[in-house]
């Protein structure tokens, strides 16, 4: 049950904090909405490492960066887009390239899921497509 709840709340505060900088990004750069939400993150990552034992090693920092740039890069794209395009088409493309990537990351570190979760990933790179086709796309405003 406590999983089940601890998964709720990580959904809703992802849900809530790319609705929330989609929005700031219409009005604010896309730059100034990043610091701000990165620094909050910082804050509340360092409350979590100081709380939580553990045993660091380099190679452990080095990831931890290197996730930390490709997520500030990644929350960028998604506040831009969020700010130019319809939420509607954004937020399923972004949705499942951030399932594709941990899959593709596994596939390449020889990982072998079931075939249901590969079917489940075609499909959604298929779905991605479509929407990215979506009729009137051509209208809306570019880069």
């Amino acid at each position: 049950m406590i999983s089940v709840l601890l998964g709720l709340g990580a959904a809703a505060g992802f849900g809530s904090g790319d609705f929330v900088g989609g929005r700031a990004s219409v009005s604010a750069s896309t730059a100034t909405v990043l610091v701000v939400s990165q620094a909050c993150s910082v804050v509340g990552a360092f409350a979590l490492a100081m709380i939580v034992p553990s045993h660091t090693i380099a190679g452990d920092v080095m990831l931890g960066v290197s996730a930390g740039i490709a997520n500030v890069c990644g929350l960028g794209l998604l506040y831009h887009g969020l700010a130019r395009f319809p939420a509607s088409v954004i937020a399923p493309i972004t949705a499942v390239v951030g399932a594709l990537v941990p899959l593709t990351w596994g596939l390449a570190r020889g990982e072998r899921p079931s075939s249901v979760v590969l079917v489940g990933a075609a499909c959604a790179l298929i779905a991605g497509a479509l929407l990215g086709r979506e009729p009137g796309a051509a209208s809306m405003r570019s880069f």
